[in-house]
């Protein structure tokens, strides 16, 4: 089953065609590299893809449970918070839910009432659900892997990210990106400040 498909598509800035009549669909699990010359129009289509544009013609057509995200080269950060800080608000339920089970779990030792025991095991198998669904137990993990394999050491990653550069700004979106988990990423040149490892692990 597709999640992206463009049928007939043609795009016009005033006079100038970008391309005509193209048809494509993307179905789930693929990867397809979209390969052009300066100018052809790669970066257009990404555009449509994420309704940021319009076309001339035809239709764009997404799937609307699917979670697209996008970055490309110029897709920096900003702002005070580190790296760290930034991935972490990825997860934002987490530590809501930790907080709460840790409640709950002082609060088991202490009632001797079947009917309150039975309601805090029931919210405490809630919670564990939830946790289980956000993979939350391993969000550490995944934060450390990232920013490793993009590059990232134990002083950049703290350090806000205003002060640093705007390649290490783009692996910095680029790492946001990849942990939010969309299911579609849309990458737009996304090589141009990793080194051969990087670029490997991104593969």
């Amino acid at each position: 089953m597709s999640v992206i498909r463009m049928e007939n598509v043609t795009k016009k800035y005033e006079n100038t065609l970008i391309f005509r009549d193209i048809y494509f669909r993307v179905s789930k699990g693929e990867r397809i590299g979209l390969i052009g010359r300066n100018g052809a129009g790669k970066s257009t289509v990404f555009k449509l893809i994420m309704g940021k544009e319009e076309p001339t013609a035809g239709k764009v057509e997404l799937d609307p449970n699917v979670k697209i995200s996008y970055f490309s080269q110029f897709s920096e950060l900003s702002g005070s918070l580190s790296v760290q800080q930034e991935l972490e608000l990825c997860f934002e339920e987490v530590p809501r839910i930790e907080q709460e089970l840790n409640q709950i779990g002082e609060q088991l030792g202490q009632v001797s009432d079947d009917v309150q025991m039975n309601a805090l095991l029931e919210r405490q198998a809630e919670l564990f659900e939830q946790m289980e669904h956000l993979d939350g137990w391993n969000v550490s993990v995944e934060i450390n892997t990232v920013l490793t394999k993009l590059g990232f050491d134990e002083r950049s990653r703290h350090q806000p990210v205003e002060e640093l550069s705007g390649g290490w700004r783009n692996r910095a979106a680029l790492a946001k990106v990849l942990i939010e988990a969309p299911d579609v990423v849309l990458l737009d040149e996304p090589t141009n400040f990793l080194d051969m490892e990087g670029i490997v692990w991104l593969e």
